[in-house]
């Protein structure tokens, strides 16, 4: 869209990905609504893809389906009553694949000056993990096996170590047992240890990041009572 000035008003208008149907997936336009008095706009610096989540979708979905998980952008316009954040910042929301985002302003975090954009866009795959150490009733020092080292059991697996459990990291995939020892996480095994005396009934969690039934399964047979 062009001003009267013929200069392109990039914020009257934004494009994005929608999944329109089984396997299908287009770059539409979308127009902006009016600001509201808390809200954020800005261009997107980068947003994250989820591909596990992603795939599911765009294979089984309510179409059309706008998919995202999270995006870092910059702040060019704000509210009248937006305080906390100033034009310029770098915002952390919840957004999806597209040119332009506009959120209120408590569902942005602002991103430190010296974290690169496409690290501090990962905090949301961090979050997926982050809800079960907060509700988990197992204790630091207590086992704790995370199945799958993909992104999400990768972050899960740190999360856990940091906060000092016992952790034991399940991925059949010889590359990723590698990353996973190479960085830090020496207790790597190819599938879930059931017979094993060490761990038989003394998992206190089990934390399944891979989305294979069988690792449920067998995480079942491991985790101790109450577990």
């Amino acid at each position: 869209m062009k001003r009267r000035d013929g200069v392109e008003d990039v914020r009257a208008m934004g494009q994005e990905i929608v999944f329109t149907g089984k396997g299908r997936v287009e770059l539409q336009h979308f127009d902006q609504e009016p600001l509201g008095q808390t809200e954020v706009r800005g261009r997107t610096v980068v947003s994250l893809i989820s591909p596990g989540t992603e795939l599911a979708w765009l294979n089984d979905g309510n179409y059309p389906l706008r998919p995202g998980y999270a995006a870092i952008f910059k702040a060019e316009e704000l509210g009248a009553s937006v305080r906390g954040v100033a034009k310029g910042d770098l915002l952390l929301c919840m957004g999806g694949h597209r040119s332009i985002q506009c959120f209120d302003e408590k569902y942005t975090i602002k991103v430190p000056p010296n974290l690169p954009a496409a690290q501090a866009v990962i905090a949301r795959l961090m979050g997926v993990s982050m809800t079960t150490l907060m509700t988990t009733m197992a204790r630091p020092g207590d086992i704790v096996l995370i199945c799958g080292a993909g992104p999400v059991g990768y972050l899960a697996a740190h999360q856990f170590a940091h906060c000092g459990y016992d952790v034991t990291v399940i991925e059949p995939d010889v590359s990723r047992q590698e990353q996973m020892r190479s960085s830090g996480i020496q207790k790597v095994l190819s599938a879930v240890p059931v017979g094993d005396a060490a761990y038989d009934g003394k998992v206190a969690l089990v934390v399944d990041c891979s989305g294979h039934e069988k690792a449920v399964l067998d995480g079942c047979k491991v985790v101790r009572k109450k577990g």
